[in-house]
């Protein structure tokens, strides 16, 4: 038990997260592992078998595969929606991606057809090239820092901090959190 720490539920329009203190039991990170590999351990067997008896839970520990084969079953799911799941030493964090959402923000114009139609009150938008692969970058990887974004891109950490301020500007892009444990949202427009 963690003083002072509780279960947090987030829910935004593209996805739903779930954070709960208390890592792995086995002091791994999740996000490491493979999910399909994953064996089932528990803190406490005894709770775990009187909840089984009780019909609130299942002793296999086959939660996290469920919910990843639960998504794959939804209608326009593909391998980008895929649930992630994230821990730490003492915490851990599901986050479910809205298939519906993501699959309805599509535009038959591509990324700059979306922004260029009237996004954001009317503003007709040019988005560069390398601004439209720092988006796709950061809609593949929420979690990533502007120096792994320049890495992947092969641009200086300078041209990708330009971009993202240009994009910040026109409210396609903002930062949620710290800078390193912060995340990227995209605007739901833009994703391709």
């Amino acid at each position: 038990m963690i003083q002072g720490s509780e279960v947090h539920i987030d829910i935004y329009d593209d996805r739903l997260e779930i954070s709960s203190p208390g890592g792995m039991y086995s002091g791994k990170v999740i996000q490491e592992m493979e999910i399909e590999k994953l064996k089932s351990e528990r803190r406490n067997p005894v709770i775990a078998d009187l909840f089984h008896r009780m019909k609130y839970m299942e002793r296999r520990g086959s939660g996290l595969k469920k919910i990843v084969a639960e998504t794959e079953k939804l209608p326009g799911y593909s391998e980008k929606y895929k649930p992630e799941f994230y821990s730490t030493s003492s915490s851990f964090t599901v986050i479910l991606k809205n298939v519906n959402y993501l699959s309805t923000k599509k535009t038959d114009g591509g990324l700059n057809g979306g922004l260029n139609g009237g996004l954001n009150g009317g503003l007709n938008l040019e988005i560069s090239e390398v601004q439209k692969k720092i988006i796709s970058v950061l809609v593949e990887n929420p979690n990533t820092t502007i120096l792994a974004v320049a890495e992947a891109l092969g641009v200086t950490k300078r041209t990708v901090e330009n971009n993202i301020s240009q994009l910040k500007k026109a409210g396609l892009v903002e930062r949620e959190g710290a800078r390193k444990k912060g995340r990227w949202i995209v605007n739901g427009d833009i994703i391709e």
